[in-house]
């Protein structure tokens, strides 16, 4: 499945998902750059309960380029999250960002490798 179709299934599945819940939330696909070499730091980004979550789109099997790991890390390093989606994760993701948002909680970190770690760990104070 090609990352665009990733990326229309998952923006697709997140607005639906969002206003079931009602949960405001800001989503943006970053415009490829063909005059640019195409390269962006991520695909998309997410602003939802004043959260900063980074997201790179990739075909099943594939991973983040070095340079697309540097800004995932950098997103990380200030207080952002950063997610790999492909196929196989993308509903799970969307599943977590909800359960995040519903529970409004200023702390929250996502597991970047869902099929190996199934729990979502939240941060209380």
């Amino acid at each position: 499945m090609k990352e665009t179709v990733i990326a229309q299934r998952f923006k697709k599945l997140l607005a639906n998902r969002m206003k079931e819940k009602k949960i405001a939330y800001f989503y943006y696909k970053i415009p490829d750059t063909a005059g640019l070499g195409g390269m962006r730091p991520f695909d998309a980004f997410l602003l939802c309960t004043g959260k900063f979550i980074a997201i790179e789109f990739k075909r099943k099997g594939l991973k983040p380029t070095a340079m697309q790991k540097f800004y995932l890390n950098l997103v990380k390093t200030c207080g952002g999250h950063s997610l790999v989606v492909d196929e196989t994760n993308y509903k799970e993701y969307i599943k977590r960002i909800i359960f995040a948002a519903k529970l409004s909680i200023k702390q929250f970190k996502f597991v970047d490798k869902p099929k190996e770690v199934k729990k979502f760990y939240v941060k209380r104070k």
